[in-house]
């Protein structure tokens, strides 16, 4: 099959790396697989051909210059069988849904959050907000298929199309495990022999970053760790002044995003991973991180809060607390203490659910469009 792969995101954010996740494995399996997406870093593939669009930066004009550039990308790449694009957003999904009226192939979205009026666009401004809402239930009426990271997406989904595949993140086991040292990243940020705890994943609206930084005043009355926390994000500002006044600046540090080529690295070198989701409507309902998938790839005792998909996908591979910053905490320094049994579940979860697998799956489901 011809694939080609559209993300309006760039190479670093996670509704991307999740569908090149995909578009290398299938790549592997021997179709001849396109990946465009947004200006930004690069993120090189065997056998995936990459391309980047151009966009103007500046607002009102950012979301017609991507949506411009990924019709004519589109175009550039000639006939493809599937054109699978993430998000039900217009500059997304407009392309995809108007390139098949011209040219016949099947069109998938891939949906991994909700971007409407109950979503992320809680934070948008009119009338911003009320256009994304109505792409995000128009778009799903008009394409073949919808594949979605969480139940609560997938009962939704199937409100708006008939062929709908639930299908999680992959845990590339092949990049992050116990094979990968940490002592590179170890050395470059100083931390020596220091019991580490890891958050990666940015400063978002809904990144949770704080609950981690809140959990912190409770864990060191108990054990002496340095919490780190990785990205980029409108928040992190804040996050750093709630860091101030909690007196915290010896025992948490803020760093900036790195490449994800180095994020293996950076995973073996923590002694626990933190995946917090607090007890938010988006989060009990329709997400799902991929840092999640990551983490038990890395086989390193994970720390989650019980909402939304956290069990279900975890499973045993976490230590999986109730929503506080207490329990949050507790949870923490249980790991500290004698977290190895659940780091080996959570390889081992990684390598029986959420690997070829899926991408099985994944094929198969394109098979039923061509």
């Amino acid at each position: 099959m011809r694939i080609t792969y559209l993300s309006v995101i760039d190479m670093q954010g996670a509704s991307t790396i999740r569908l090149h996740n995909y578009a290398v494995e299938m790549a592997r399996l021997g179709h001849d697989v396109t990946f465009i997406a947004a200006a930004g870093p690069k993120r090189a593939a065997e056998n995936v051909k990459t391309k980047y669009m151009w966009e103007v930066k500046e607002k009102p004009f950012r979301g017609l210059s991507l949506t411009a550039s990924s019709f004519f990308s589109l175009l550039e790449e000639g006939k493809p069988d599937i054109i699978h694009f993430g998000k039900p957003l217009p500059v997304s999904g407009l392309p995809s849904i108007l390139y098949k009226k011209i040219f016949p192939c099947s069109v998938i979205c891939d949906w991994d959050d909700l971007e409407g009026s109950s979503g992320f666009s809680e934070f948008r401004p009119f009338p911003e907000k009320q256009v994304i809402s109505f792409f995000e239930s128009w778009i799903p009426e008009q394409v073949d298929g919808i594949v979605v990271v969480s139940k609560a997406l997938e009962k939704l989904a199937r409100k708006h199309c008939k062929k709908v595949l639930y299908l999680p993140q992959l845990a590339l086991v092949d990049k992050f495990g116990p094979h990968v040292s940490g002592a590179e990243m170890r050395k470059r940020y100083g931390w020596g022999k220091k019991k580490i705890l890891l958050f990666t994943g940015g400063f978002g609206k809904y990144s949770d970053a704080d609950v981690c930084v809140k959990a912190m005043k409770h864990v060191l009355k108990e054990e002496d760790a340095l919490l780190a926390l990785f990205g980029s994000g409108e928040t992190k500002s804040l996050i750093k002044k709630m860091i101030m006044e909690l007196g915290l600046e010896g025992n948490v540090k803020v760093y900036d995003a790195i490449p994800f080529e180095e994020m293996p690295k950076l995973l073996a070198a923590a002694d626990v991973l933190l995946a917090p989701m607090s007890d938010k409507w988006a989060n009990n309902f329709y997400r799902l991180p991929v840092k999640m998938f990551e983490y038990m790839a890395a086989g390193k005792p994970i720390v989650a809060q019980d909402v939304g998909e956290a069990r279900r996908t975890l499973g045993n591979a976490a230590y999986i607390t109730k929503p506080t910053e207490g329990d949050f905490a507790r949870g923490i320094v249980k790991a500290l203490r004698g977290g190895k049994r659940i780091g080996l579940n959570a390889r081992k979860r990684a390598e029986k659910e959420f690997t070829t697998k899926q991408v099985k799956r994944l094929e198969t489901f394109y098979e039923s469009f061509v």
